[in-house]
């Protein structure tokens, strides 16, 4: 793979690079089979020409990889430009791999859909590729919807020093609260888990925001002040959240936190079920910390239910709010698994609601109040 830079100037694309590249290559004894050539448009038939001849690549294995709306389209642009016949002649293949189901995989993330707004609260929000699996099953889950997610990253820490920011989370059609650790950020996160729920705004915590938005409803519903997790706080006269009894003893944490798929059984009577279709699911895990049972049945009694477990019923894999639009969390990570020919069901939910969210906002619209970074 090769760069084609274009000069703005003159509007040509310069071959050059792959030039130089290939030689430089071939002094050490390395000839391409085939030449991928990275451009923001199609690299005309003129420049391929001049690739080829200068290269010793045949015309046909010189292949044009422009931008595209979405990455998902890059399998079906480049069967297009011919990359299979040069592949399948190399590794001597017969036949042609039918592309019709990637293709219908493609088309949902380029028919033009209208956008949801979703607010990702977290404290790596600058750093937008520390949640890209998460962005990802949105994008997936979006395109089952027929919605494009539009996701902006706030820093939990802006809505520890302002609660009044708090209220800027009405101008979007959902919340997500991702995975993390440790203290930084807690409180806001905390405060963005309550006022989702408080606002009936579409909810959805990802292990750490499964715990988190435990701990705000011990706050604030059961009247538990100061509850929290051991990990952030060890004091906590209510650690609603604690370690793992099998981490207690657990000195060198590096490597040994809960990994891995487990099975997760699911209620019946419960909105996962309905979501999920079955009582049984395997998700993936990534977490030192859980629920504290001990507090089980005041959850259960005031409208926060956990619906699946794992482990015989030693860990709470799903929370669920009742009279809430929807207000899920899962302590498994759902975004590990998701696809793009198979989203996770739970962000399909999710995003379903965030799109009937975003109906009822135009039909009467919202006071918007950015907090973008």
């Amino acid at each position: 793979m090769s760069l084609a830079p274009e000069l703005s100037v003159v509007g040509e694309m310069k071959t050059k690079p792959t030039q130089h590249s290939v030689q430089e290559m071939r002094r050490i004894g390395i000839q391409p089979d085939i030449l991928v050539i990275r451009g923001s448009r199609v690299l005309p038939k003129e420049a391929k020409e001049k690739i080829a001849l200068f290269t010793s690549v045949p015309f046909e294995s010189v292949i044009s990889n422009p931008d595209v709306e979405s990455i998902y389209q890059v399998p079906r642009l480049l069967e297009r430009e011919g990359i299979l016949k040069p592949m399948l002649r190399q590794f001597g293949i017969r036949g042609r791999p039918a592309m019709s189901a990637w293709n219908a995989v493609a088309d949902k993330f380029t028919d033009g859909s209208r956008t949801i707004r979703i607010a990702m609260v977290g404290k790596y929000a600058s750093l937008a590729d520390s949640y890209v699996s998460v962005n990802q099953a949105l994008i997936h889950a979006g395109a089952v919807n027929g919605v494009t997610p539009r996701i902006t990253w706030i820093e939990s820490e802006e809505l520890e020093e302002d609660r009044g920011k708090l209220s800027a989370l009405e101008a979007f059609d959902g919340v997500v609260l991702p995975q993390g650790f440790g203290s930084r950020g807690v409180e806001g996160k905390i405060a963005a888990a309550n006022h989702a729920r408080v606002a009936e705004i579409p909810y959805l915590g990802l292990c750490f925001g499964f715990q988190l938005a435990s701990v705000s409803f011990a706050r604030h519903v059961l009247g538990m002040r100061n509850a929290n997790s051991t990990e952030v706080d060890p004091d906590t006269p209510y650690p609603v959240i604690d370690l793992l009894p099998e981490q207690k003893e657990v000195s060198d944490l590096g490597g040994t936190m809960r990994l891995g798929g487990h099975d997760v059984f699911i209620k019946k009577s419960s909105r996962a079920f309905q979501i999920y279709g079955a009582e049984k699911i395997r998700e993936r895990h990534r977490h030192r910390f859980e629920l504290n049972q001990t507090f089980l049945k005041q959850f259960e009694e005031n409208g926060m239910h956990y619906s699946a477990f794992s482990d015989g019923g030693k860990r709470a894999e799903i929370l669920e709010l009742d009279g809430h639009p929807f207000y899920m969390a899962t302590q498994f990570h759902p975004e590990y698994i998701s696809r793009p020919e198979k989203p996770e069901p739970v962000y399909v939910a999710f995003v379903a609601a965030c799109a009937g969210r975003s109906e009822e906002a135009q039909r009467r619209p919202l006071k918007i109040r950015s907090l973008a970074r």
